[in-house]
């Protein structure tokens, strides 16, 4: 039986690459212990068989090489985000502080799952020993599905998620502001802002989903940020999700974690195609031939909107549920 310990924190990434497949490992097989820590001391390094952790942490490697060589442990690194942003990124800043730290994991790790091709290939220069792990959503707790269609209520329409996608949502502030000056979607729909936090940057979003009406400002439905065992929650407001993705190495390194979790919700994503490069299809697509505003215009029939709400969950669905199978941690332990 192997023992496993993880070094977790609060982080949604953290909980679909590691808390919730290492919760899919067979009791007869395994032990999991979870901690929430950047360090582990040798009390707690003797009794196990494999460490795991996550990229952006802050162990003393020098400590943890000496620990692994007294007691034989094998050091497994994840890693679902490239870990160099846009140069305008408003954490570029204070992730490239930690650049070097990152690399020098990804050599140290025995072994390094990430969760796809365009981290893989960004990573196999750091270490020969790197596998694809794509990401899926469990069916259990808060990620149940609803379908919530619209019948007798506004369409709901805004965005979801952390501050790191404030850059690929300033990149649409165009094509939102059209969305929000229009008429006929300002009767139909309820703008809406889940994630938020107090904030410039929050408060921006704000402001761009905030529009005049006979004299009054008219703000958004404000969701507030909320923990990694709650925040499924947010896409349950949500009809039309916003999730423009700009053209940097960054966004191409994403997994489709996004559409997983929102349609398991009854969302419908609009966005470019660089989840289409990724092998995925069921979301609205914005090209030379479509934009955000346009879609959105096209959505307020409910007919059109309902029917690709239940067609993108189901086919979401198959592959949610073939890429747990495909992918389970086992395989790679």
């Amino acid at each position: 039986m192997k023992k496993i310990l993880a070094l977790v924190d609060n982080q949604g990434s953290r909980f679909h690459r590691l808390i919730s497949p290492l919760s899919d490992l067979p009791y007869d097989k395994f032990r999991v212990s979870l901690i929430n820590s950047d360090s582990i001391n040798e009390n707690l390094a003797k009794n196990f068989d494999i460490i795991m952790t996550c990229w952006l942490n802050k162990m003393n490697l020098a400590k943890l090489s000496v620990l692994r060589e007294a007691y034989g442990f094998q050091v497994i690194q994840d890693i679902d985000d490239y870990w160099k942003l846009p140069y305008k990124h408003f954490q570029k800043q204070s992730v490239d502080k930690a650049l070097f730290r990152v690399e020098d994991q990804l050599i140290f790790a025995d072994k390094v799952l990430c969760s796809t091709e365009f981290l893989y290939d960004k990573i196999k220069p750091y270490n020969e020993n790197v596998f694809i792990r794509r990401n899926y959503v469990k069916e259990d707790g808060q990620f149940t599905t609803e379908l919530n269609l619209v019948n007798d209520r506004k369409i709901n329409i805004g965005i979801c998620g952390s501050a790191s996608h404030f850059q690929d949502w300033d990149s649409i502030k165009g094509q939102i502001d059209r969305i929000t000056s229009d008429k006929e979607i300002q009767d139909k729909c309820n703008f809406v802002i889940a994630g938020y936090t107090k904030s410039e940057h929050w408060d921006r979003m704000v402001r761009m989903f905030s529009y005049k009406r006979n004299g009054e400002v008219i703000k958004p439905i404000i969701i507030n940020n909320r923990s990694i065992k709650d925040y499924m929650t947010s896409y349950s407001s949500i009809d039309i999700l916003l999730a423009p993705l700009e053209n940097n190495e960054f966004n191409h390194g994403k997994s489709e974690l996004k559409l997983l979790e929102s349609s398991r919700k009854g969302c419908v994503s609009i966005s470019t195609d660089l989840y289409l490069q990724k092998g995925y299809k069921d979301y609205v697509l914005v090209n030379k031939d479509s934009s955000y505003y346009s879609n959105v215009k096209k959505l307020l029939n409910l007919d059109y909107l309902n029917s690709l709400k239940i067609e993108f969950q189901k086919n979401l669905e198959k592959i949610n549920k073939q890429q747990r199978i495909d992918y389970s941690l086992e395989k790679f332990l």
